[in-house]
């Protein structure tokens, strides 16, 4: 049975052809020049943003065509998205093409924080009360997400079945059909109009998307269970092993986070709007509370993990963020921790009001941290020019590049202050580097210092065994244009690079091996040898991560003590303070 109007199914329609031409608009602009893909993203994000953010609203709230309210939040939102959409734009530097990585979070925090606040304004205009009833609220959010996804799933079959009418014409020789299809003044409206009558036919529907959400839900409820073992059978392994195998994976935070947030979309799924009885059996209840009470333990070592990264390597974006996911999930851990405690069978009642609190505190956080007052580039660009300035890390192992191509325009403003630096030790170094990683415009490019004489670019290694010299010869071959880039990164400004003059292949004449150190994650070993009196790239070394040296100095203390040796192989490995580097062909 019908449960919108045609009047209203117009006006959703009406809506997807608006939102086409929307971004039909901007794509004919930047094709014509008037907007610029990479110089104008102060127009460009805020304008996709209202196109994408506001429409879809609106298709998904609109009831009643008469009804103004949904109009009057389409206009608040489109202001909220505008502004944060300008100011994510400012923050991306121009002259660099880095736009896409740098606006993934603003986006990813935007979609999450629109999706957490429709079902609070669905609930309002059903119930016109501006405290929702919790059963509103999950029946919302899973519905609208099942309805997005059956219009993606729709709208790609379309776009399939146009595929194949084009290609069928195109093999008898008739392009008409492949020309409209493929023509962005066809693809933009007719691709959002589709996607619109996909929604109003979801939501025509209301049975079967109660259908498929009690399928998936049912899944979930299934295998709670399941992930309950998991977290509890970890739990009682830690003690046992300690915490440094996961700590030396690198990916203790992630997989501790991944592993909450299932957690937390299960034991939603198996809770749902609070109205049923509760759930499985005594014991499964039972293992299942644990499992809840419990968690707190995994958001506390995330944290305990992240703050030992920060306080290493200073802040980063992605220290940022996953300080911020791991705050998130931890309001919802400890609450749910909280209502577990309780000695009774409907414990998971409680979990409503907290739910409530936190998806308030979500939708302020996703506008708060794609604004000026949280700013995870700004934030990071000060704590690494920071750790930079005392001494924290030395210029030559400072990484100028991730201010210029991952901070955006707080990072290259921070290159910029550090071009002008004075009053600091090492500040020509600083400076030239700086003044180096701004000009610029591919990360991977190699730009190095002008030398006049091979003794100025031999200044840039540091030969051993002690008395060793540097041939001549090696120095000319670092400049060439076809010498191998591990080396050229060496004579970029504040770089040293260590070369360890011995046998590896029993050949009986002495090898390279070139060592760059900038830190434990970026380092490279470079084995050059001499065939014909001309050097060549023989292979690389390659060392286990977590048995590298941490730093050029070590690395050179090791060197200047003789710690080294060689291990048995066609190509023998080397070893320096006890750790194995394997020799890599090339």
């Amino acid at each position: 049975m019908s449960t919108l109007s045609h009047r209203t199914r117009d006006v959703i329609l009406a809506i997807g052809l608006a939102q086409g031409l929307l971004l039909l608009w901007v794509q004919v602009l930047i094709r014509r020049g008037a907007l610029s893909a990479s110089s104008d993203m102060v127009w460009l994000v805020p304008w996709y943003a209202v196109a994408l953010g506001v429409p879809t609203a609106l298709q998904l709230i609109t009831t009643d065509a008469r009804d103004r309210r949904p109009w009057l939040f389409g206009l608040g939102l489109a202001v909220v998205l505008a502004l944060t959409g300008a100011y994510a734009g400012h923050t991306i530097e121009p002259s660099v093409g880095t736009a896409t990585a740098l606006l993934t979070p603003y986006a990813v925090t935007m979609l999450i924080g629109w999706y957490v606040l429709l079902p609070f304004v669905q609930a309002a205009f059903k119930t016109r009360r501006l405290q929702p009833e919790y059963p509103d609220l999950f029946e919302f959010a899973w519905n609208n997400i099942i309805t997005l996804l059956i219009a993606e799933i729709f709208t790609g079959i379309f776009w399939a079945l146009l595929a194949l009418w084009a290609g069928l014409f195109k093999v008898i020789g008739i392009r008409f059909f492949a020309d409209i299809f493929y023509s962005a003044y066809f693809a933009y409206p007719v691709t959002a109009m589709v996607y619109a009558f996909a929604v109003y036919l979801a939501r025509n529907n209301l049975s079967a998307v109660i259908t498929v959400r009690r399928i998936i839900l049912a899944v979930f409820k299934a295998l709670l269970p399941l992930l309950a073992v998991i977290i509890l059978l970890f739990l009682t392994a830690l003690p046992i092993v300690g915490f440094a195998p996961l700590w030396a994976t690198g990916k203790a935070t992630a997989l501790m986070l991944m592993l909450q947030i299932g957690l937390l979309i299960f034991i939603n799924a198996v809770f749902q709007d609070g109205q049923g009885e509760a759930p499985y059996t005594n014991w499964l209840r039972t293992l299942v509370r644990a499992a809840v009470i419990l968690l707190p333990i995994y958001t506390l070592m995330c944290l305990y993990f992240l703050y030992l990264r920060i306080d290493q390597h200073g802040w980063s974006t992605d220290r940022f963020w996953a300080v911020l996911l791991s705050a998130v999930i931890g309001l919802h851990v400890f609450g749910y921790a909280t209502v577990a405690l309780r000695k009774n069978k409907t414990w998971m009642a409680g979990m409503a009001p907290a739910n409530i609190r936190i998806a308030a505190v979500v939708v302020a956080l996703s506008v708060i941290v794609n604004s000026p007052l949280l700013d995870a580039k700004r934030i990071s660009a000060a704590s690494q020019v920071g750790r930079l300035l005392d001494g924290e890390v030395t210029a030559a192992a400072f990484d100028y590049k991730y201010l210029r191509f991952d901070l955006g325009r707080p990072g290259n403003a921070a290159l910029a202050r550090l071009k002008e630096l004075r009053d600091h030790p090492d500040a020509q170094a600083i400076r030239a580097a700086a003044e180096l990683a701004l000009s610029q415009t591919n990360r991977y490019g190699i730009q190095q210092e002008r030398f006049e004489t091979a003794e100025d670019a031999a200044v840039h290694f540091a030969m051993f065994p002690a008395g060793a010299r540097l041939d001549d010869s090696f120095i000319k071959y670092v400049r060439e244009r076809h010498s191998p880039w591990l080396l050229k990164r060496c004579l970029e400004p504040a770089q040293r690079c260590a070369v360890l003059a011995i046998d590896l292949n029993r050949d009986n004449q002495k090898e390279y091996v070139v060592f760059r150190v900038a830190s434990r994650w970026d380092q490279s070993t470079a084995v050059i040898t001499r065939v014909d009196h001309e050097w060549r790239l023989a292979g690389t070394l390659e060392a286990d991560q977590r048995k590298r040296p941490e730093s050029f100095e070590e690395l050179k203390a090791h060197l200047e003590k003789g710690d080294y040796a060689v291990a048995d192989s066609q190509w023998r490995n080397l070893q320096i303070g006890g750790r194995t580097q394997h020799f890599r062909p090339q």
